[in-house]
């Protein structure tokens, strides 16, 4: 009884190790291939982005990316309506809705990419489309203006024509990539405030 016992103890332990073995190997490949996602994301948007002396066509949130401060994704304080946001979509976000509840979510976002999908179920203003243009211009100017490095750099970019070129449909704030149909309003924002910061540097 004794043995049996002992050989049945030894039996559950090498099935435990075997099982957290196999867990182990699993999120590795799982963290490995996450890992290759972001890799082969990234590659996809720079294979349409174009960057060069006359015009910069495209910029994401990555850190990495030179232009990735255009971004309303890039890490910057951005002030609105009393509240200090981790970056301009998450103040942008907040624009969206009049109710407290909602701005509070949308603050309390871990990432700007959250944010923006609390901001897409939030209860809309009654005349959101008549003022979101408003509202971009205002959150991205703060971004600027209120982070001096940033606004440095977006002075840096000159006469370069600015497009949010992108995949994800906005023809609206951008330019979508394969068909080149898009407002390009955000780039268009963009242009504006660096040309206000360029001309009125003691704002």
């Amino acid at each position: 009884m004794i043995l049996q016992a002992a050989l049945h103890r030894g039996a559950v332990v090498l099935l435990v190790t075997a099982a957290l073995r196999l867990v182990e190997e699993t999120l590795v490949a799982a963290g490995q291939a996450a890992a290759g996602n972001i890799v082969n994301w990234k590659e996809f948007t720079r294979s349409y982005a174009v960057w060069d002396s006359t015009q910069i066509k495209g910029f994401f949130g990555w850190g990495d990316d030179e232009y990735g401060f255009l971004s309303n994704f890039c890490p910057a304080p951005t002030y609105f309506e009393g509240v200090m946001y981790p970056t301009s979509e998450h103040a942008y976000m907040a624009s969206k809705t009049i109710y407290h509840k909602e701005r509070e979510a949308i603050l309390r976002a871990a990432t700007p990419a959250e944010a923006k999908h609390i901001g897409q179920q939030v209860t809309l203003r009654i005349n959101w489309d008549e003022v979101k243009k408003s509202y971009m211009l205002a959150v991205v100017f703060d971004k600027f203006w209120r982070n001096k490095d940033l606004r440095n750099r977006l002075i840096a970019t000159s006469h370069r024509y600015l497009e949010e070129t992108n995949h994800w449909g906005d023809r609206y704030y951008g330019v979508d990539y394969e068909t080149r149909e898009g407002k390009n309003v955000l780039g268009r924002i963009l242009m504006d405030v660096r040309a206000i910061l360029r001309n009125y540097p003691t704002i």
